[in-house]
């Protein structure tokens, strides 16, 4: 079914396709937000049930007509906003922008350079990795250096090795940085 016939639907009052879109995507949206939050199940069934909420009564007044995203998409983006919104209010998370990594590798850099504290943990994490990695995370993104510059000056065969090996560094950078950052919350909750 296409999101403009799930929004008719719906928006008709429809109750079994809303239905049927909570069957479908209830146990992965608990299942991922407990992944990336930390947050307890019955914190993301709430949260899950209250999207299906919104979405519904959204639809029905008119206020949503389109969605340019799956539908799942859309979901789980409304509940992830308002789980971080929860757990913020709660006290359960703290709150580091560079933890939210969403979209593209830069996007990830920009949003922990924001503050001094995200710089010592980008610092931190930066020596964590091997040399070579820290080398193309340097040149690419603080030297603006393209994937070609950066294979010629470190020796490697061609700039597809090196995109690969950046991909890789920041996966690395990804998981030392959330492992902090439960270390962390480990150490606020003592």
């Amino acid at each position: 079914m296409s999101n403009e016939v799930i929004i008719h639907k719906i928006g008709q009052g429809d109750k079994e396709v809303l239905k049927l879109l909570y069957r479908l995507y209830r146990n992965d949206f608990i299942i991922w937000a407990q992944k990336k939050t930390g947050c307890r199940e019955d914190d993301a069934k709430d949260i899950f049930q209250e999207v299906i909420v919104s979405f519904y009564l959204n639809v029905q007044t008119g206020s949503l007509q389109t969605i340019n995203s799956s539908i799942k998409t859309y979901l789980f983006t409304c509940g992830k906003n308002l789980l971080l919104n929860e757990l913020k209010k709660t006290s359960k998370l703290i709150n580091l922008s560079g933890f939210e990594f969403t979209n593209d590798e830069i996007t990830k850099i920009e949003q922990m350079e924001k503050s001094h504290y995200d710089k010592e943990l980008i610092k931190k994490t930066m020596e964590e990795l091997p040399i070579d990695c820290q080398k193309i995370l340097i040149l690419y993104y603080f030297e603006n250096c393209s994937l070609k510059t950066i294979a010629k000056k470190l020796g490697y065969k061609n700039a597809n090795v090196v995109k690969t090996m950046k991909s890789e560094s920041m996966k690395k950078m990804g998981l030392a940085i959330k492992r902090i950052a439960k270390n962390l919350k480990m150490l606020i909750a003592i």
